[in-house]
This record gives C-alpha cells, structure tokens and sequence, in this order.
C-alpha cells in the first residue's frame, strides 16, 4: 500500500513538473528538507509494528515515502490552486524542435515483457522572456505547425507556492511563412 502510494506521488510530480517553471532540484531540495522530520516519525511507526526487520530499512523506508509525498504535494497545490487573477499570455520563441522514439511494451505470457511498436514523442525548446529555457511535450499537428525561430502563446499562471505554471499552448506562430505558388498551364501547350 505504502508502495503505491509513493509511486502515486512520484508520478504525479513528474507529470506536474512538465508544466512548471522551476529547476527539477528545488522542489527535490525542499520535499527532502521537509520528509526528514515525518519520515523519521512513519520509519518509527513501521519499526514498532514489525513490518519491517532492520530498524534502517524502516526509517530509509520512513523518508522515501515522506519524500514522495511531500514531492507530489509541492506540484500539486501549486498548479491545482494557482491564482486565476495572475493569468498572463506570454510570447515564447522555439529555439528548437526534435523527436523521440520510444517503444511500446508488449507482454508475451504473465511474467515477461518485450519491446513492441515504436511510436514517436515531439518537443520543442522554448526561450521563455523571464523565465528561461523549458522543454515541453507537444502533439504531432502541433509539432508540423512549428518551426524553429517561430513563436508560441503560452497561458501562464501563478502557482499557490509562486512557481509559475503553464496552463495551455495557445497559438502557434510562424515568422518565415512561403506561400506556394499553385501551378497554373497559362501557356496552352498540346503534347
């Protein structure tokens, strides 16, 4: 139970931190800082219930879950509560667009997996006045839309504990657009 509840939390801070302005070691620093104390206390719990043999593995145990609770707690009220009134569209410059393969796992009997169709990932960088760098995650009609060089809206918000969050991709604008001339028979040649 306690596993899943710390997978849950790890997750859901890895799934938030897309959308948030912030370095990844911050909120690690401050989540760590703030489960010593509790995790302590719940290594004590697991100690004196037995659940657990040597008294370090309860503790360790103790601060992992604490950690990841405390992790998943910092990026969930800070993009969930984020203040309405602070809603700011802000102008970002893509310096650069890639993609990624990655695999599907496919299960071939109840104790094994294998690698199984390839599927495509799309990010692109964006230089963010203010606030620096940020990779996000996009879609492919979104990622033919862009180019390098070309702007994207983004939707900001401030977040309950002040680190700003992305809350939509609005618009995607090209600088360079050529238009294409269709081709026209003006000259009535017969073959």
């Amino acid at each position: 139970m306690l596993g899943l509840l710390t997978l849950g939390f790890l997750v859901t801070a890895l799934g938030l931190h897309r959308d948030t302005m912030i370095e990844w070691w911050k909120p690690m620093g401050i989540a760590l800082v703030a489960a010593m104390l509790p995790g302590l206390a719940l290594g004590r719990v697991l100690d004196v219930a037995g659940l657990w043999r040597e008294t370090a593995g309860s503790y360790l145990t103790g601060v992992v879950v604490a950690f990841s609770m405390a992790l998943g707690g910092f990026y969930l009220l800070n993009y969930f509560y984020s203040e309405p009134s602070s809603h700011e569209a802000v102008v970002a410059t893509v310096t650069d667009k890639y993609s990624k393969q990655h695999h599907h796992v496919k299960r071939i009997s109840r104790h094994s997996t294998v690698r199984g169709h390839p599927y495509r990932v799309y990010y692109i960088v964006l230089d963010i006045p203010d606030k620096g760098e940020k990779e996000l995650r996009i879609s492919l009609g979104q990622y033919n839309n862009v180019k390098k060089g070309g702007t994207v809206t983004l939707e900001m918000e401030c977040g309950l504990l002040g680190v700003p969050v992305i809350k939509e991709i609005k618009k995607i604008k090209n600088i360079s657009k050529v238009k294409r001339k269709k081709f026209t028979n003006n000259h009535n040649h017969k073959f």
